[in-house]
């Protein structure tokens, strides 16, 4: 999750906010409204993870209410926050519980995706030893 925080945020950081309101031809998203979509994608994780959104989420039209970098940045930045939160809170015992994550058995633990220990221990043993 934090590859995907660093990606997203690093991106919506480095547009310029002359940027955001660009659209590639009629009908076609501008360079702002994705980031909302992740935010909102973020809370909605939340949920299929047990958790619930905050009360005052509002998922109705905010991809396309505001192209004000500095908003979209910040509630980028929190939606990031507030999963990191729900996924440290995950009680290990039901880490292993089935459950759909886009339609596909998983569980809690395979919703939240590898932890950093493990993948930096698969990376560690598939790489060669240096003689």
């Amino acid at each position: 999750m934090k590859a995907l925080e660093s990606k997203f945020v690093g991106l919506a950081e480095a547009m310029p906010q002359s940027a955001y309101t660009w659209r590639p031809m009629e009908g076609v998203r501008s360079v702002s409204e994705p980031l909302p979509a992740r935010r909102d994608a973020n809370y909605r994780l939340v949920g299929m993870l047990g958790g619930k959104p905050p009360a005052n989420m509002d998922f109705k039209d905010w991809e396309t209410s505001t192209t004000d970098k500095a908003q979209i940045v910040a509630k980028l930045k929190d939606s990031f926050a507030y999963l990191q939160k729900v996924i440290a809170g995950i009680d290990a015992s039901k880490a292993d519980e089935p459950k759909k994550v886009f339609g596909q058995d998983s569980t809690n633990r395979g919703a939240r995706g590898p932890s950093p220990s493990t993948s930096a221990n698969t990376s560690a043993k598939a790489s060669p030893t240096p003689a």
